[in-house]
């Protein structure tokens, strides 16, 4: 008796201890999301190891309950290949704040089905993708490897939601958030330090500006993307950034960009290899990335701190002097 009694006891303990991690999990990241200052935010899907498993249409994620907010997942590189593990950054101004994330969803647009069985978030990795390695941890909140099929053909939704508003919270990492309100104290997101100045790395600007003109381009908002599509890629990638000193402003650098676009005059033809000026601005503590005959610009959170190029081609933060 003794012993049903002990463990009786240790049932109950272990409810009341289920409860309060469950209670921790909705209250805790709800308070501090605000406090959140997210200069990038990532989304990794894995497509199935299966045959038929990749695609050709178009992708798009969803993180609200409007149709018309629809962020493309459209870079120039062949992705959502079978077994193949793809980053999107998502250049989304609402989701610099994370309070604004209402769900998860992907959604597809054609007839070519698709299989992904891993999603993943990350938030404020500082790190060109493929050489981040095992620090990838420190900035995964989210993970689903549940298997989903897509498609608008076959009797498939062409709408999946992965998460509402609280199983998203639910499933959240919240010692990885906690860091990141530690981290903000230091005026500016938590980047490479070097030489005691931070920096983003050429490749994650890349990154950035990929996701923005692939979404644009679909989305057809801006007007100098309209009927461009990705180009042959002509150098190392389908963005690239340089900054020349002696042609540059210190905040600013050429941004080539390899697509196509059917124009005139005359009529049909090609234009390849746009060249246009990036520039970047601090405007009340955001880091503001406007792309030369551009309407659009997409701002990223970076306190207070004055933007410059170096000879990497890298932008460098530095302090702003306190008048």
């Amino acid at each position: 008796m003794k012993t049903l009694k002990s463990f009786f006891a240790f049932l109950m303990l272990l409810i009341i201890a289920s409860g309060s991690i469950a209670q921790s999990n909705h209250d805790i990241p709800l308070q501090i999301l605000s406090q959140v200052h997210p200069w990038r935010l990532q989304i990794r899907i894995h497509t199935c190891d299966e045959k038929n498993a990749g695609t050709d249409s178009k992708v798009f994620f969803m993180y609200n309950y409007d149709h018309r907010d629809r962020y493309y997942l459209a870079y120039g590189r062949n992705d959502r290949r079978r077994n193949h593990d793809e980053f999107y950054d998502l250049v989304i101004p609402e989701l610099l704040d994370l309070n604004n994330i209402q769900r998860l969803a992907l959604g597809i647009e054609g007839s070519d089905a698709w299989c992904f069985d891993r999603v993943e978030l990350y938030l404020n990795n500082p790190f060109k993708d493929d050489a981040a390695a095992g620090q990838l941890g420190n900035y995964l909140i989210y993970r689903n490897t549940q298997r989903f099929e897509i498609s608008t053909r076959g009797g498939l939704s062409p709408l999946v939601e992965l998460e509402n508003l609280y199983s998203f919270v639910e499933k959240m990492r919240v010692p990885v958030i906690s860091n990141q309100v530690a981290l903000k104290a230091s005026g500016i997101p938590e980047l490479i330090a070097q030489n005691g100045k931070l920096i983003i790395l050429r490749e994650v600007m890349e990154s950035m500006v990929e996701s923005y003109v692939g979404n644009q381009m679909i989305n057809g908002s801006n007007n100098a993307l309209r009927n461009a599509k990705w180009g042959k890629k002509e150098g190392r990638a389908y963005v690239g950034i340089r900054h020349n000193p002696e042609k540059h402003a210190p905040n600013e650098a050429r941004l080539d960009l390899d697509i196509t676009r059917d124009g005139t005059p005359p009529a049909g033809s090609l234009i390849r290899d746009f060249r246009r000026i990036l520039s970047v601005t601090n405007r009340n503590d955001m880091l503001s990335f406007g792309i030369e005959g551009f309407p659009d610009v997409f701002s990223i959170y970076s306190g207070p701190a004055l933007p410059e190029f170096n000879s990497q081609h890298n932008l460098v933060l530095q302090n702003r002097p306190q008048p």
